[in-house]
């Protein structure tokens, strides 16, 4: 489940693309849609991690029949993943949009080498809107290593703070500010002593803009466009003239990926410490 304190804003607007340094793959499939079992699965290379994920999809009236119970006529998202460069084998299991459990286990090694409970809740006071999302281990570190979030949302307005470890955790990170459908201005910090800003604004369905900025002056402009051809474009340059591309173009059952990153090509035409990425993601 993706977890409260990320969602906020549009953060992905200002970072470099994953595939960028990288040459990448991804290939995926799933089984027949009336499956009683619907599987979907995964090889990829890229990102940070090359990873093989299998996710399967049981309702569990279609399983074991109406057992007469409402609450049982739901699917149960169950996803096992593999990284051959840790050998850690991965299963999180989605009971409920606001409940999930994962356990780690190490090929050749320990079968269960930590798991996690990942639990949220949300409540509203009329007008103003409280949420929390928490990760708690289950194993010995529970005592030290719960993981909390937290949002408090008032037409909008909203202040969240994140904890990575409760126990020791003495100044959590924060962010505030403002945020609906198109437009958001948010004020982020790690520590309460450095800070910085984030205003984005959609200027339609298809495109974003933004500026990110702090307080040594540093700042990057980000947009990106969804165009009519299935393919999408994001760009961003920052102060200090460091330029990130990236183009994605969607075919029937392929979508490639092409990002490149250079400095001194706004000041100078031309373009240094150039970098480029390939992936090619193939749907079959």
């Amino acid at each position: 489940m993706s977890r409260l304190f990320e969602n906020i804003g549009h953060h992905t607007l200002f970072e470099e693309s994953q595939t960028l340094g990288k040459i990448g793959f991804r290939v995926s499939g799933h089984s027949d849609a009336r499956s009683q079992i619907p599987i979907h699965w995964k090889l990829t290379s890229l990102g940070d991690e090359r990873k093989a994920e299998i996710t399967i999809l049981p309702n569990i009236r279609d399983v074991y029949g109406d057992i007469g119970f409402k609450a049982f006529d739901r699917i149960i998202p169950t996803q096992i993943s593999y990284s051959p460069a840790t050998k850690m084998w991965s299963k999180h299991v989605e009971f409920h949009e606001n409940l999930a459990v994962r356990f780690n286990a190490t090929s050749g090694g320990s079968i269960f080498r930590d798991g996690m409970a990942e639990i949220k809740y949300n409540h509203a006071f009329g007008r103003l809107h409280a949420g929390v999302d928490l990760e708690i281990p289950l194993d010995r570190t529970i005592k030290t290593d719960i993981s909390a979030q937290a949002k408090l949302d008032f037409d909008n307005y909203f202040v969240a703070a994140n904890f990575p470890k409760i126990a020791s955790t003495q100044v959590p990170e924060i962010k505030a500010g403002y945020e609906d459908k198109y437009f958001s201005a948010i004020v982020h910090s790690d520590d309460l002593k450095k800070f910085d800003f984030a205003v984005t604004k959609g200027t339609d369905a298809n495109t974003l803009i933004g500026v990110k900025a702090d307080l040594a002056d540093n700042y990057k402009i980000g947009f990106e466009h969804v165009l009519s051809d299935s393919s999408e474009l994001k760009l961003g340059v920052t102060n200090k003239d460091l330029l990130d591309i990236q183009y994605v173009k969607q075919f029937p059952g392929i979508t490639a990926t092409f990002a490149a990153q250079c400095s001194k090509f706004i000041t100078t035409g031309q373009p240094q410490d150039v970098k480029v990425g390939l992936g090619l993601e193939l749907d079959i």
